[in-house]
């Protein structure tokens, strides 16, 4: 049967977190479903997180199709002039101050509500800036300062809900955190092929976004199915009937924990 107490009297690891055991056959599959995951949250990093960071390519684009160019005495002479040049800069500046002031709100968000909740969030903040963006450029509106500002605080909540799958290889969580922080400010190559494409096709930048916002829509619904509710680590291995499995434990919170093989069934 199962043992309740440590040798020391104290409760066993069994009775304090819920433990999915991986059988023989399972042992693969289970390795494998770790790779998909990284492999979902870092390809969801890239085209989602750091899109602000494309902004070099955006400003050329925006400028193209004449955004703010009425505020130029002679936009038809001289679209060019300084005030057009501070208005378009300031979208950036209000997406850097989203995006810097996101770190810290959704990583309270993150510790309260869990990486799901977390990732759907922001992906839902994201498509929404980028939906309004399409409707400022399609409309001729002005909606780019909250439009950039919202893609700018959604990028770090989809980062730091990623981030926790690094516990879930803990020799190469460095390695993995870093890669998850590489892929956020990689998004910026999205806007550069975005760029190309405009100025190479006859494909326009609101054609672009009107498939573009559903990007983190689809991230999102992922994230929902295959994200769990609440962090996971995953520690090297313990010893049941003789062979050696990892263990998977979705807890309330993340814990890190010491198995000691002597606390379960041998």
């Amino acid at each position: 049967g199962r043992m309740r107490r440590d040798h020391d009297g104290t409760d066993s690891v069994e009775n304090l977190l819920c433990i999915k055991r991986i059988d023989v056959n399972q042992r693969r599959r289970g390795r494998g479903w770790i790779v998909f995951l990284i492999v979902l949250a870092a390809t969801g990093s890239f085209l989602t997180a750091g899109l602000i960071f494309g902004w070099p390519a955006m400003y050329v684009m925006l400028r193209n199709d004449g955004v703010y160019a009425n505020y130029c005495e002679h936009p038809e002479t001289n679209p060019d002039c300084t005030a057009r040049d501070v208005r378009l800069n300031r979208i950036f500046v209000l997406g850097i101050l989203g995006f810097s002031f996101a770190f810290f709100f959704m990583g309270l968000f993150c510790d309260k509500f869990g990486p799901k909740a977390c990732g759907t969030v922001s992906c839902t903040i994201s498509s929404i800036g980028l939906f309004l963006f399409y409707l400022s450029l399609r409309l001729k509106v002005d909606m780019y300062l909250p439009a950039y500002f919202l893609i700018g605080f959604a990028g770090p909540g989809i980062q730091i809900s990623n981030i926790h799958f690094s516990n879930l290889v803990s020799p190469y969580k460095s390695s993995l955190v870093a890669l998850f922080t590489g892929t956020g400010t990689a998004s910026a190559y999205v806007v550069v092929v975005m760029s190309l494409v405009v100025s190479h096709t006859q494909i326009t930048l609101i054609e672009i976004l009107t498939f573009y916002f559903i990007v983190p829509l689809i991230f999102g619904t992922l994230i929902i199915i295959f994200y769990p509710t609440r962090y996971c680590s995953l520690f090297k291995t313990v010893v049941i009937n003789e062979t050696c499995f990892p263990i998977i434990i979705e807890a309330e919170h993340q814990v890190q924990v010491s198995i000691n093989s002597d606390s379960l069934p041998g």
